[in-house]
């Protein structure tokens, strides 16, 4: 392709909203804001070449306000890639819908290429098929959390598309099978995952094969930023090295659709700078909600427009999680009728890890956050998440293990809340397994039956570990990359997760659409929830207090238009002796029957096997012995005749 001729495209002004580069039938139209009143050029590239094909000057003509914009009649758009430049400088379009240059995740680029990294005119069409949106509550939801490239990179996971959207799309089956709704990916847009820095290069699993290709004389010093929290981004582009194919668009675009037909929610993380512009981030939400069908955002609140995102009526049936909401300021005396704001913060997982751990104190704090579920807004619990221990090294390490990240190990949190259960890391010890994975089934089955929104970490339903790090942000290799392997090797667990899932959804009771009262309310001679010691009626909030008694009232929720649901009755002990609990009274007609004991083995949970003689005994005598760290959960059930 020779120069391009400015006269041959039909150079005209252009519209300067909405910003960015938009196509409609043959025309071409650019947008940008320049705040210097400096002088502009448009440059545009033929795919990988260095020379330029055309620069046109953005004059005054072009401009209103502090945005440039022109429009170009049948460019030859898949050919070309373009690049904005003032004072000698060029620089990428805030707003490119594509980046070329970066195709392959953790390449480090020589300063002789970088100017390679472009905007692309790629406007590829695609078929929705009628596309939209599941808009499922809060209380109905499941998260789990992934990460894009490492969800499926090891060659564990039998994908034929590894460490790509392609890859997850062939995952969904799986998801179904454990029965989450939701998944929310880490940055899927574009970032620059090369951290320039003078240490030794590090996390790169094809670092060593790289330099081979390169041929390179001096080794480059990189770091990598694998998790993708970096103001070093393009905020409108999916992440190419993320997609299996060219078209990182139309890739993105095939696993929102797939995963929306499976009537499951795609949800993404973005990180914004500090010095972002308000309005840029309340544009790119919506452009991400238009073209890709994005059904929510986890963001950091930090110096953002919380108020115009809160509120925002393209927004108002999207998901939004941030630390905290002041809902107040927000809605005033008028709450808007689907609830779309959530509560995404550390409170619960610090609080459960130290009460599952037998830590003092906890049990008043235990208490609150199992019926937390405030009006208005969402709330998101997880015990764990990708900033710290996945679930396994949470019961396998007392303090954090991130030598690999080379800073000394002093990177990371050091408050943990974390247990090893007796053995530091990797051991054959049949006892300390054991605990171990009792720890599991207690963390599973308080995150999953307690109520407002569960949020599970990718891989915590088979074991997954980390060895340690609880710090992985650099590490494009096994550390991070989920082992399928453990699946198999811990099929028991996987089978207990998603049999609580089903057990959640199926009981009303355990997904409450509004916060418990504890009160009786409808006078059925219970309240909706209600909280005991080991004597009935009497919970004990001292200091060293490891127990507790919850009773969940399913007069209170109705399984169908004409049925109530089941009464349940947890008993939470994590003290490391057993303790008896004196059972409260059902109604007439109704008994106890053990449903689950975290002590007993998941193939005994799984077949309901802990109804013993000794059990059903003391179940008429309303009296229930609760082994030493464990969690036993009663239902009610009709008394046979």
């Amino acid at each position: 392709m020779t120069n391009l001729n400015p006269e041959m495209y039909q150079i005209k002004c252009g519209d300067p909203l909405p910003l960015g580069v938009t196509r409609e039938k043959n025309r071409t139209n650019f947008s940008v804001a320049i705040e210097e009143d400096t002088g502009c050029y448009l440059n545009i590239y033929k795919k990988g070449d260095t020379k330029k094909l055309m620069s046109v000057e953005l004059t005054e003509e072009y401009k209103t306000g502090n945005i440039y914009a022109i429009s170009m009649e049948n460019l030859p758009n898949e050919e070309l890639e373009y690049m904005y430049e003032v004072k000698g400088n060029e620089f990428i379009d805030p707003r490119a819908p594509k980046i070329n240059g970066r195709e392959v995740f953790g390449k480090y680029i020589e300063r002789k290429y970088k100017k390679l990294v472009r905007g692309s005119l790629l406007f590829p069409k695609f078929d929705w098929k009628g596309d939209a949106h599941p808009h499922l509550a809060y209380n109905e939801l499941v998260i789990y959390r992934l990460h894009p490239r490492g969800f499926t990179k090891h060659s564990s996971s039998k994908v034929r598309h590894k460490g790509s959207f392609k890859g997850i799309m062939e995952k969904i089956p799986y998801l179904k099978e454990l029965g989450v709704n939701a998944i929310e990916l880490m940055p899927l847009y574009d970032f620059n995952e090369i951290v320039d820095t003078h240490t030794t290069p590090i996390g790169y699993s094809g670092y060593r094969e790289f330099l081979r290709q390169e041929k390179l004389k001096q080794e480059p010093e990189f770091k990598l930023n694998y998790w993708g929290y970096t103001k070093d981004a393009n905020y409108y582009a999916p992440k190419a090295s993320y997609a299996a194919s060219k078209n990182p668009i139309n890739e993105l675009k095939e696993l929102v659709r797939a995963c929306h037909q499976e009537k499951i929610e795609v949800y993404m993380e973005i990180f914004f700078d500090q010095d972002i512009n308000s309005m840029f981030v309340v544009d790119c939400l919506r452009y991400w909600v238009k073209e890709f069908h994005i059904d929510g955002f986890r963001f950091n609140k930090e110096h953002l427009p919380v108020k115009s995102l809160g509120t925002d009526p393209y927004l108002g049936k999207i998901k939004l999680m941030c630390s905290n909401w002041d809902t107040y300021d927000l809605y005033r005396e008028k709450t808007p009728k689907f609830t779309n704001l959530a509560e995404y913060n550390d409170g619960f997982q610090n609080d459960i890890r130290r009460f599952l751990k037998g830590d003092e104190e906890m049990t008043s704090r235990f208490a609150m956050q199992f019926k937390c579920n405030p009006a208005k807004i969402g709330r998101i619990n997880y015990i764990t998440n990708t900033n710290g221990f996945t679930l396994a090294d949470l019961y396998s390490y007392d303090v954090k293990h991130n030598e690999k990240n080379m800073e000394e190990n002093h990177d990371g949190t050091n408050y943990n809340y974390s247990w090893n259960c007796g053995k530091e890391g990797k051991t054959k010890s049949k006892r300390v397994l054991e605990l171990r994975h009792k720890q599991y089934r207690n963390a599973f089955t308080t995150l999953l039956l307690s109520q407002g929104t569960p949020l599970i970490l990718a891989g915590d339903e088979f074991g997954n570990t980390q060895m340690g790090n609880n710090n992985a942000y650099c590490q494009d290799n096994e550390i991070t990359y989920l082992n399928w392997n453990q699946l198999s090797k811990n099929h028991e667990l996987f089978n207990f997760v998603k049999w609580l899932i089903a057990l959640r959804r199926k009981h009303p009771i355990l997904h409450m659409e509004d916060e418990f009262r504890v009160m009786d309310y409808i006078s059925c001679g219970h309240p909706d929830l209600s909280y005991h010691g080991t004597k009935a009626w009497y919970p004990d909030y001292s200091n060293y207090s490891r127990v507790l008694g919850i009773l969940l009232c399913g007069k209170y929720a109705m399984v169908d238009r004409t049925t109530c649901d089941n009464y349940f009755y947890f008993a939470y002990n994590m003290h490391w002796e057993a303790h008896d609990f004196d059972l409260p009274n059902l109604i007439q007609g109704l008994e106890w029957s053990v449903l689950i004991d975290t002590s007993e083995e998941y193939s005994q949970v799984l077949e309901q096997e802990m109804m013993t003689e000794k059990v059903q005994k003391q179940l008429k005598k309303k009296r229930l012995t609760v082994k030493p760290r464990s969690i036993v959960v009663l239902i009610s059930k009709p008394i046979e005749k």
